[in-house]
């Protein structure tokens, strides 16, 4: 490690891990994600010791950070030990999420109900899904997304579900 990238590190360690751990509510990952903030500082060494205010610079690398993990955290997601303990609990709560969604998906107009049911049921992409229906690309994509937003919106105007500020489902009907 370099000097320039020593003395960087020392001067704003304790404000990154502060801030870091801050954003991931004391997750474990907080010090794996302090880490890459590092290394970015060693690869980032020859601009940021020409920079008037390198604390902001840095900050602004351990901001990017912390939206990485959360990415990578949506991206893969994990189920909750509480909501499905055995193969046969998850296979049934499949069928059920399965057998509700058919009925909203059906109540859809012909074409966006056959596109989400080949694309989110059986599983093809939507390069599939164009060659099966004989349409553009596009077109397959456009399907699949008015598709998803009608099925949402039906989805909502059964039930009056409860979000957070963020978006999240916080509350259902009884």
């Amino acid at each position: 490690m370099s000097s320039c990238t020593s003395q960087i590190w020392d001067q704003h360690r304790e404000k990154l891990k502060a801030f870091i751990c801050n954003k991931v509510n004391g997750d474990d990952s907080c010090e794996d994600i302090l880490h890459d903030v590092f290394v970015k500082i060693s690869e980032n060494e020859e601009r940021i010791k020409w920079l008037e205010k390198p604390a902001s610079y840095v900050i602004k690398m351990a901001q990017n950070a912390v939206i990485d993990h959360y990415r990578l955290k949506k991206k893969t997601p994990q189920l909750s030990e509480t909501v499905c303990t055995s193969e046969e609990e998850q296979q049934s709560a499949i069928r059920l999420a399965d057998c509700c969604l058919l009925s909203f998906i059906k109540a859809l107009p012909p074409l966006y109900s056959e596109a989400l049911m080949l694309a989110e049921l059986e599983g093809l992409s939507q390069k599939q899904l164009a060659q099966k229906l004989n349409i553009s690309y596009t077109g397959a994509k456009s399907r699949v997304q008015r598709g998803r937003k009608m099925l949402k919106e039906a989805i909502l105007a059964c039930c009056p579900y409860q979000f957070d500020k963020y978006g999240n489902i916080i509350g259902c009907c009884k």
